[in-house]
């Protein structure tokens, strides 16, 4: 997420400039709705990237909920999902073949388009 320029945004504060910065201010998205389709967002869980949207796409290229011995504990990351192929308790990879969706007909991401 981009919450460093979010923040940056909400308070009025330019981002120092000895630095590079590849985040963007998420402050228009949450007072106004607005969202820029044409740009992609990318989603990532700790340095890996697991999916990424432009539009109304989204490419999953990992799939992962959490691990069986997390899971046997009680602890559920998709709490009444089980999507099959999507919700893993392995890390699953998918970058020769992303699974694909279309979040306007498939907002929950359950079935993934063949």
């Amino acid at each position: 997420m981009d919450i460093f320029s979010t923040v940056l945004d909400i308070v009025g504060i330019d981002a120092p400039a000895d630095r590079i910065y590849d985040g963007r201010s998420l402050l228009p998205a949450l007072l106004d709705g607005q969202i820029d389709s044409k740009k992609a967002i990318f989603y990532y869980r700790g340095n890996e990237m697991m999916a990424v949207r432009q539009g109304l796409y989204k490419a999953h290229y990992w799939t992962w909920t959490n691990s069986i011995s997390e899971f046997i504990k009680g602890i559920n990351f998709c709490r009444g999902e089980n999507v099959t192929g999507v919700m893993t308790h392995e890390q699953t990879n998918h970058t020769a073949q992303p699974l694909l969706f279309h979040l306007g007909r498939d907002p929950g991401e359950k079935y993934p388009i063949k």
